[in-house]
């Protein structure tokens, strides 16, 4: 399929020399030409804001956008207030995309008519365009079925990259200011706001550095349990819905908090956030766990926890 749609690209810039110019080279490399790239330089305190500008002279496609430093969110809500294509997608500043993304994305999202288009992710640069085990698989849902499947931590996955969304899906949806973990507190929104389906294909078409410096693999922090108002931001927000995904809801926060959990053990920093760390064994001692939803691992898990506590985290720890 050949479309001239406008696609708007957003690029969140902070603290990434070693990796922006990767970036932006494999979105100017791009098989579909049709789109407009935003860099967001957030203040980087390195010479991240002067590399955009370079390439901005480049290509009449950039524009650039300086700013005081305000987070990921506050970067993307930025790119997002200015954005003018059809459809927008966002990209991390230390990862990077196959050639096709764009094609294949908007490809899927014209053919099927969605409104959020999701493709595979790989921090493997040799499996990038390829699928897992040598087998495409193309999933669609509804709205209400993507939501469900987001909750039991499934196919449709949290991250707001490697998405093309409708842009007008963002109409009233900002990323939330200093939080810190954004995408759990917005994608859901936006599969709320489609109209039509939730697309998904299994095709690695973007590619997830894993950063040791960035904000998720940083040194462990009292911010990450900020994660624990899931649950109560996504009830409000659901109001008169939330019956009809109530269990997922408490199974994602189980999910959540055992990650959480476990995080803060093997960041050798359990003694330091004992209090956080007693409240989450509380809840998860309360949760009324079934094999038949939890599955074998967790389902395992939450007993050890239960039974001794001091034993599970040992395990955790080696």
């Amino acid at each position: 399929m050949t479309v001239n749609i406008l696609i708007s690209i957003v690029v969140p810039v902070y603290k990434v020399k070693e990796y922006i110019t990767d970036c932006i080279s494999s979105i100017l490399q791009q098989s579909y030409p049709y789109f407009e790239l935003i860099l967001v330089d957030d203040g980087s305190p390195d010479n991240c804001g002067e590399i955009c500008d370079q390439f901005a002279l480049q290509d009449k496609r950039i524009y650039v956008i300086h700013k005081q430093n305000g987070g990921l969110s506050d970067a993307r809500n930025a790119g997002i207030n200015v954005a003018k294509g059809e459809y927008i997608t966002f990209v991390d500043s230390d990862d990077f995309l196959h050639q096709d993304y764009l094609k294949q994305m908007i490809d899927m999202a014209e053919s099927t008519h969605a409104d959020i288009i999701q493709c595979g992710f790989t921090s493997d640069k040799e499996s990038l365009g390829a699928y897992p085990f040598s087998q495409e698989k193309v999933c669609s849902f509804s709205s209400e079925e993507a939501l469900h499947d987001l909750l039991r931590m499934n196919t449709v996955q949290v991250n707001a990259w490697a998405k093309l969304y409708k842009t007008d899906l963002f109409h009233g949806i900002r990323y939330p200011y200093g939080r810190i973990n954004e995408d759990n507190l917005t994608t859901y929104k936006l599969i709320l706001a489609a109209h039509s389906s939730v697309v998904c294909s299994n095709q690695n078409l973007y590619f997830y550095r894993i950063n040791p410096d960035g904000i998720m693999h940083s040194t462990f922090s009292a911010k990450r349990y900020e994660i624990l108002s899931f649950a109560d931001e996504i009830t409000d927000y659901l109001g008169d819905d939330v019956q009809k995904y109530k269990s997922d809801i408490e199974y994602s926060e189980m999910r959540l908090a055992i990650r959480l959990y476990n995080e803060c053990i093997r960041s050798g920093n359990h003694m330091k956030y004992i209090n956080y760390q007693q409240k989450i064994r509380e809840f998860l001692s309360n949760y009324q766990a079934k094999q038949s939803i939890c599955g074998n691992k967790y389902y395992i898990m939450l007993k050890l926890l239960k039974w001794n506590w001091r034993i599970y985290n040992w395990i955790i720890g080696l």
